[in-house]
């Protein structure tokens, strides 16, 4: 029994020592199970060698990951690059690894490891950098301190591999004085500006410093600082004298010109006593003033009276160089086909001007406040105010300024509106602008007031006395009024207190004479012809008597309605389509006599169409039918003179009115360029002429601008006490086709 019991406990005893060993869970205690009881362990006999465990350069595999001496060790000491071979480490590119890398060294003290000619005690080299790392300042002798490209060392390397700013060369003998440098071009300064002792104190034709001809200057050609500081043996004061055989010829010689000889050694032309580039006309030059050098081909023609490109005509002058240019927003914006000079609208102390176009997808109307320095250039998307509508149609085909109607102390526009088959006109007062503007420019959709007439066709409106009660009537044009044309007036005494003008609003109409006249088409302020206290109308029936009929009405009158056949004055175009009244406009007093004179345009005037423009002066006696009252005929070799007129105030300040006639076909700066011509106002009498003579002409940028088109006088817009000009060119298309431009001109004295 008891034997069998021994048996049975030999039988449970492990077999050996290491059985026991391995078999236990985690010997070492260090948190880990051997590996052959399924744990991560992979030394149970070493606390210290186990997963968590940090790896060290020790030659085990401390962390038990099958890799012994890990970059990664925690023990492994710093490497640093050696990417120039220089055997000096790179501080800022290490690695840690228990063995040195290949490239590596313990070294870190290289402080650039991109050059191997730079480290710690290196030899000093011409080469645009500190070499010595110990000593980090560029020797002053690789600076280019006078900014020439070369510096005063000899170069050590080529020049491709010069560092820092690009170097031409070593070798400056003067680091100090741009210009002077190996290889410079050797001049009589008193320096050695080629570095080469050999040529200096000469000029490049190895011009000597002697005296010949004993005038105190030598021949050689003094142009740099001189010789007082250099270690001259003579006493050189002067210098460049382009003739040392001749005393009367030096630097200090009183220039006389035209005699061939260059007696200052100026080195000008003898021909150019004004120095501008050009030899005077009179001795085979091209200069027609040879005292002025602002006079000369190469100027720009400007408003002055003056030939200042010598073309032999004075003030021929290109838009492009307007004192203000304006551009539409977009291609066939046709901006400036209507311009306005509008007065003072917010009463500032600067006229505005105001810009329509004929077309645009929502038309528009921009408004420019003038100032004592206008912007010279700028799109209109730029203006200081923007009217348009939603609507399709034409907005802003016809702008006008209405002076200060209301007598509110600011001055009022007009713009006609054109949409859905009915014409209107948008007034907007002073006084609604400026509250508007104080919120916002852009005026959409919105109008002070609303002159609609029921099938009346409105295309404009001006204001006036015309009945002289001291009161400015509002003045509608209405071609398109049933069967005759018309044009409708509202009492300046008695104006509509509503927004919305209507016919029960009107208190008189004046009618065309028959069936199919379209009277009204236009309507102008002829001003005060006759003297008598109250303004005057000129009405535009454009084809009337398919000539162009412009009926003149007086005014004085009590206001009530009349049939055109009473008017003071019936004027036809001389000849079929001549479309005399395609521009009316008052002229001021042109001969200042008291009396205020009109313009008539008509653009198809002879075969050609070259159109021409009427002058007809005020005078007490009035005038009679047809164009045989008029003083003056203006004509030219233009394409549709007339097809604008208009006022232009006192543009150089003499108390006498000027006026402007607009060509759009004129040719003279290529193939419809568009011009318009300047005639100033005086006492000597007017007379038939061409406009080739006219007082000043302005060209249009480019072919198809067609300017001219439009014209107005823009009032003072600049403030210096001279009236300006605005000239419209619709067609420009500098910023996109046919966007469109407007130019003005600053008046002057001439």
């Amino acid at each position: 029994m008891s034997r069998l019991t021994v048996l049975v406990f030999l039988q449970g005893c492990w077999a050996n020592w290491t059985d026991w060993h391995e078999s236990y869970d985690d010997y070492d205690g260090d948190g880990h199970r051997a590996l052959t009881v399924g744990g991560d362990d992979c030394d149970n006999e070493n606390p210290k060698i186990n997963p968590a465990a940090l790896e060290l350069c020790d030659g085990v595999d401390n962390d038990c990951d099958g890799e012994i001496d890990e970059d990664d060790a925690g023990d492994a000491p710093l490497w640093y690059a050696d990417i120039d071979g220089d055997q000096y480490g790179n501080p800022h590119s290490a690695v840690n690894a228990c063995s040195r890398p290949e490239g590596y060294l313990a070294d870190n003290t290289d402080c650039n490891d991109a050059d191997h000619t730079v480290g710690p005690g290196f030899a000093e080299l011409c080469d645009g950098q500190y070499n010595d790392c110990n000593n980090p300042v560029l020797p002053t002798d690789e600076v280019d301190n006078d900014g020439d490209g070369y510096v005063e060392c000899v170069l050590d390397v080529e020049l491709d591999d010069w560092v820092g700013k690009t170097a031409v060369g070593g070798n400056d003998c003067n680091d100090t004085i741009l210009g002077i440098y190996p290889g410079a071009e050797e001049v009589c300064d008193g320096y050695d500006t080629d570095c080469d002792p050999k040529n200096a104190y000469h000029d490049t034709d190895g011009d000597p410093d002697e005296d010949a001809d004993g005038d105190g200057y030598v021949a050689c050609d003094e142009d740099g600082a001189g010789f007082t500081d250099q270690s001259r043996t003579d006493s050189i004061t002067h210098d460049n004298d382009c003739d040392d055989s001749d005393h009367e010829v030096k630097p200090s010689a009183d220039e006389i010109w035209y005699d061939g000889t260059d007696q200052d050694c100026a080195g000008d032309s003898d021909y150019d006593a004004d120095k501008d580039g050009f030899d005077h006309d009179g001795y085979g030059g091209t200069d027609c003033d040879d005292s002025n050098s602002s006079i000369n081909p190469d100027m720009a023609d400007i408003l002055d009276g003056i030939d200042n490109n010598c073309s032999g005509s004075s003030d021929h002058i290109k838009m492009s160089n307007a004192d203000a240019r304006y551009y539409g927003e977009e291609t066939f914006d046709l901006s400036g086909s209507s311009v306005a000079g509008v007065g003072d609208v917010n009463n500032d102390g600067f006229d505005d001007i105001l810009v329509g176009s004929m077309q645009y997808s929502q038309s528009n109307v921009h408004l420019v406040l003038g100032s004592a320095s206008p912007n010279p250039f700028m799109g209109l998307w730029q203006a200081d105010a923007r009217f348009y509508t939603s609507a399709e149609g034409l907005f802003g085909y016809h702008v006008t300024g209405l002076g200060d109607f209301d007598s509110d102390g600011l001055d009022d526009i007009a713009i006609a509106r054109s949409e859905e088959g009915k014409s209107s006109v948008c007034v907007f007062r002073g006084s609604y602008l400026t509250a508007e503007m104080a919120k916002g420019s852009q005026f959409g959709n919105a109008f002070d007031i609303w002159i609609l007439i029921d099938s009346a066709g409105a295309t404009s409106a001006v204001a006036g006395d015309v009945d002289g009660d001291g009161y400015k009537e509002i003045i509608v044009g209405a071609g398109g009024y049933p069967d005759t044309g018309a044009v409708i007036l509202f009492s300046g005494a008695q104006l509509p207190t509503d927004s919305q003008w209507q016919s029960s609003d009107v208190t008189a109409t004046f009618f065309g004479e028959e069936e199919g006249d379209r009277a009204g088409e236009t309507v102008s302020i002829a001003g005060d012809t006759n003297a008598d206290g109250s303004d005057d109308l000129l009405i535009t029936d454009l084809h009337g008597k398919n000539r162009g009929t412009v009926y003149l009405v007086l005014g004085g009158n009590p206001l009530s309605d009349m049939n055109l056949s009473s008017a003071d004055a019936e004027l036809k175009g001389e000849n079929k389509d001549d479309h005399l009244g395609w521009s009316t406009s008052g002229a001021g007093d042109i001969n200042d006599d008291g009396y205020d004179d009109f313009l008539l345009g008509a653009r198809g005037d002879s075969p050609d169409d070259d159109g021409a423009a009427y002058i007809f002066l005020g005078s007490s006696g009035g005038f009679s039918n047809g164009l045989s009252s008029a003083d003056a005929k203006l004509v030219g070799t233009s394409s549709a003179v007339g097809s604008s007129v208009a006022a232009a105030g006192e543009v150089n300040g003499d108390a006498y009115d000027d006026y402007l006639v607009g060509a759009m076909g004129d040719d003279s700066g290529g193939t419809d360029t568009g011009a318009a011509f300047l005639l100033l106002g005086s006492s000597a009498p007017v007379a038939n002429m061409d406009l080739d003579d006219a007082d000043a002409k302005f060209i249009g940028e480019a072919e198809g601008d067609i300017a001219g088109w439009s014209l107005s006088g823009a009032g003072d817009f600049n403030g210096d006490g001279y009236d300006d000009l605005l000239l419209g060119a619709p067609n420009e298309s500098t910023w996109g086709d046919s966007a469109g431009a407007v130019y003005v001109f600053f008046g002057v004295s001439l």
